[in-house]
């Protein structure tokens, strides 16, 4: 039965919304007014109803649907699911006695609530879409500007990946500790936000060798035989892919970035131990 009353519900829902309600109160006027009566000491298996009022004294097996009606429920009536799209459900044994009522009047006030919920999720999808493009764009830019200075990076990342990703975390965990405590006083909130936009710029360039490691591991061995702009445009499209999955991208987008800050860094030093060698 459960099923049953499920697909009920979905399908009134779908209806009553897709339908503007001035089409709903114009095809009223055609209606017979008689309101719909189940008698005391009678039964049925269920009641679906549109546009009149149901009055039930007796016993409904399954499900009541009205939609845009009201409905008035007597002592004796005995339901096990009320659902009333556009109208009112009236208990007059005052007293709880059925499982499930469903109650929901669709007046101007929830209409607006439903289009400005409805525009606020459009909304936060475009912007998603809107940032998912131009990561795409920024990667692949910079994947073409810093691509031959990238080698030490990725060779890192192939011996050492696992290193990175501990060392990445470490180091985010003792900036986020060292900036929050700078935040305490006046003069140090401009030095946390100096760490803060040098760990996300550290980040951000630590991408790219992550990217190229990952496309490495799940795309094609042939695909770097393709032109550059080819080769870094497939790493960026499946970073952001990977980035937007459903409750794992957030954290697998914080573990490439804890891993790109780790590479920045390393190769940071290993350039800077090269260009000034200990004497």
């Amino acid at each position: 039965m459960k099923p049953f009353k499920f697909i009920i519900l979905i399908c009134a829902l779908m209806f009553v919304l897709a339908v503007p309600l001035q089409t709903l109160a114009q095809s009223e006027g055609d209606l017979d007014k008689t309101p719909v009566f189940v008698p005391e000491n009678s039964t049925v298996e269920r009641v679906v109803v549109w546009g009149n009022d149901v009055r039930i004294a007796g016993t409904v097996k399954e499900i009541v649907v009205v939609i845009y009606g009201d409905v008035y429920l007597e002592p004796t009536a005995k339901v096990d699911l009320v659902m009333d799209l556009g109208g009112h459900v009236h208990d007059s044994s005052g007293k709880s006695r059925y499982k499930d009522i469903f109650e929901v009047s669709f007046n101007q006030e929830l209409l607006n609530q439903l289009l400005l919920a409805g525009s606020l999720i459009l909304g936060l999808w475009s912007l998603r879409l809107t940032l998912s493009f131009l990561g795409i764009l920024a990667l692949t830019a910079l994947g073409l500007a810093l691509r031959n200075r990238l080698r030490y990076a990725r060779e890192l990342l192939q011996e050492q990946g696992l290193r990175m990703l501990g060392l990445g975390l470490t180091l985010a965990l003792i900036s986020l500790t060292v900036s929050v405590l700078l935040t305490f006083t006046v003069i140090g909130i401009p030095l946390a936000l100096l760490i803060g936009v040098i760990a996300l710029v550290s980040a951000v360039i630590g991408l790219l060798p992550v990217m190229g490691y990952l496309s490495d591991k799940l795309l094609a061995s042939s695909l770097s035989s393709h032109p550059p702009l080819t080769y870094f445009f497939a790493q960026a499209v499946l970073l952001v892919a990977l980035a937007n999955l459903p409750l794992v991208g957030f954290v697998f987008i914080l573990c490439v970035g804890w891993t790109g800050v780790a590479v920045t860094w390393v190769s940071f030093r290993k350039k800077r131990h090269i260009s000034h060698p200990k004497s």
